[in-house]
């Protein structure tokens, strides 16, 4: 069901409260039996912060294209980007979607490693489901952002439809140009996280 998971990490150390956010479901459907179902309600965007308040995520649907965009503290991180795949048969997750269902959560547990640099870790963070769709096709797929104070990650659910193939990957990091990135290269010279 997952296809792949990205994460961008913002090292930043900060004393912060939890904030809870209400589940929100904005999809409609007829209810009139033998009717045809009504179109999606289209959810104009969407939005998750940090249990600091500092990070933020918005998403949202810009003319059928889904986008992110990152803020810290109220300065760009992230510029608007866009998110999708597509695949070799059957329709792509790229264009004419709309958000149709948003729902929000907050985690704050701890869990102990059987080894590594430490014994126990916290798991504290928000979490933002952001379900898109297209009103001709009720394929679409979710998107999963949890955003920590440290950073954040998302990652793509598609619906089990069977085998595809994914051709080409439309998630982009929009960052700017005076931007100072760190990674952890990835194997040989070839390797597309370089």
């Amino acid at each position: 069901m997952v296809l792949r998971y990205f994460g961008l990490s913002i090292f930043v150390l900060m004393a912060a409260s939890a904030c809870a956010s209400p589940m929100v479901d904005h999809a409609t459907a007829s209810s009139s039996p033998g009717a045809t179902p009504a179109a999606p309600l289209a959810v104009q965007d969407a939005e998750v912060r940090s249990p600091s308040g500092d990070l933020v995520v918005s998403v949202v649907s810009n003319g059928g294209q889904p986008q992110y965009s990152v803020t810290y503290k109220g300065d760009a991180l992230v510029g608007a980007s866009s998110l999708g795949l597509r695949f070799a048969t059957g329709a792509s997750l790229d264009a004419r979607l709309q958000i149709v269902s948003v729902e929000q959560s907050s985690t704050d547990e701890t869990w102990e490693l059987p080894w590594g640099e430490r014994r126990l870790v916290r798991d504290r963070h928000n979490q933002l489901t952001v379900k898109f769709q297209a009103n001709d096709n009720p394929i679409g797929y979710t998107l999963r952002v949890r955003v920590f104070d440290e950073g954040l990650g998302f990652r793509y659910e598609v619906p089990d439809t069977g085998e595809r193939i994914v051709v080409d990957e439309i998630t982009e990091f929009t960052v700017d140009g005076d931007a100072t990135a760190w990674w952890t290269p990835a194997g040989a010279f070839n390797r597309l996280e370089y």
